[in-house]
Protein backbone atom coordinates (compact mmCIF):
# COMPACT_ATOMS: atom_id res chain seq x y z
CA UNK A 1 0.00 0.00 0.00
CA UNK A 2 2.77 2.49 1.22
CA UNK A 3 4.43 1.77 -2.32
CA UNK A 4 1.27 2.56 -4.41
CA UNK A 5 0.99 5.90 -2.24
CA UNK A 6 4.55 7.08 -3.42
CA UNK A 7 3.95 5.85 -6.56
CA UNK A 8 0.64 7.70 -7.12
CA UNK A 9 2.27 11.26 -5.46
CA UNK A 10 4.96 10.84 -7.20
CA UNK A 11 2.48 10.71 -10.92
CA UNK A 12 0.66 13.69 -9.65
CA UNK A 13 3.96 15.68 -8.79
CA UNK A 14 4.96 14.40 -12.64
CA UNK A 15 1.61 15.45 -14.59
CA UNK A 16 1.19 18.74 -12.45
CA UNK A 17 4.21 20.04 -14.66
CA UNK A 18 6.67 21.26 -11.60
CA UNK A 19 10.08 21.86 -12.90
CA UNK A 20 11.93 24.62 -12.37
CA UNK A 21 10.48 27.80 -14.34
CA UNK A 22 10.55 31.45 -14.09
CA UNK A 23 6.99 31.38 -12.55
CA UNK A 24 8.56 29.97 -9.63
CA UNK A 25 11.66 31.31 -8.91
CA UNK A 26 10.55 35.24 -9.87
CA UNK A 27 11.22 36.45 -6.69
CA UNK A 28 15.01 35.17 -5.80
CA UNK A 29 15.69 35.82 -9.12
CA UNK A 30 14.56 39.55 -7.91
CA UNK A 31 15.98 39.46 -4.60
CA UNK A 32 19.61 38.79 -6.65
CA UNK A 33 19.21 41.05 -8.79
CA UNK A 34 18.56 43.79 -6.28
CA UNK A 35 21.42 42.96 -3.87
CA UNK A 36 23.90 42.69 -7.33
CA UNK A 37 22.88 46.53 -7.93
CA UNK A 38 23.11 47.52 -4.06
CA UNK A 39 26.54 46.04 -4.32
CA UNK A 40 27.81 47.24 -7.61
CA UNK A 41 26.36 51.08 -6.45
CA UNK A 42 27.56 50.81 -2.53
CA UNK A 43 30.44 48.44 -3.25
CA UNK A 44 32.13 48.73 -6.08
CA UNK A 45 31.76 51.82 -7.22
CA UNK A 46 33.27 53.79 -4.00
CA UNK A 47 36.27 51.71 -4.80
CA UNK A 48 36.94 52.40 -8.61
CA UNK A 49 36.26 56.11 -7.31
CA UNK A 50 39.93 55.33 -5.55
CA UNK A 51 41.56 54.38 -9.09
CA UNK A 52 39.03 56.48 -11.23
CA UNK A 53 36.83 59.40 -11.70
CA UNK A 54 34.58 57.93 -14.27
CA UNK A 55 33.29 55.56 -11.65
CA UNK A 56 29.49 56.66 -10.94
CA UNK A 57 26.85 55.81 -8.53
CA UNK A 58 23.16 55.77 -9.59
CA UNK A 59 20.53 57.67 -8.23
CA UNK A 60 17.93 54.79 -6.72
CA UNK A 61 14.73 55.53 -6.08
CA UNK A 62 12.78 55.23 -2.85
CA UNK A 63 10.26 52.69 -4.42
CA UNK A 64 13.73 50.30 -5.08
CA UNK A 65 14.07 50.23 -1.26
CA UNK A 66 10.37 49.69 -0.87
CA UNK A 67 10.33 46.52 -3.18
CA UNK A 68 13.80 45.39 -1.02
CA UNK A 69 12.11 45.57 2.19
CA UNK A 70 8.59 43.90 0.87
CA UNK A 71 10.91 41.51 -0.72
CA UNK A 72 13.14 40.53 2.84
CA UNK A 73 9.62 40.50 4.44
CA UNK A 74 7.64 38.03 2.29
CA UNK A 75 11.00 35.55 2.74
CA UNK A 76 11.13 35.70 6.62
CA UNK A 77 7.43 35.60 6.86
CA UNK A 78 7.76 32.29 4.45
CA UNK A 79 9.94 30.79 6.27
CA UNK A 80 8.86 31.71 9.87
CA UNK A 81 5.26 30.15 8.85
CA UNK A 82 7.08 26.98 7.31
CA UNK A 83 8.22 26.16 10.66
CA UNK A 84 5.14 26.93 12.65
CA UNK A 85 3.07 24.81 10.21
CA UNK A 86 5.77 22.32 10.12
CA UNK A 87 5.09 22.77 14.13
CA UNK A 88 1.51 22.46 14.34
CA UNK A 89 1.87 19.39 12.18
CA UNK A 90 4.07 17.29 14.37
CA UNK A 91 2.03 18.07 17.68
CA UNK A 92 -1.23 16.99 15.21
CA UNK A 93 0.61 14.01 15.09
CA UNK A 94 1.81 13.10 18.44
Amino acid sequence: MKDEKTYSQAGTLKDSGEEFTFQNAWRPVLMFAITAILFINYGLMPLLRIFTDRAETLNLPGDFFTVLMIGIGTAVAGRSGEKVAKTIKGLKND
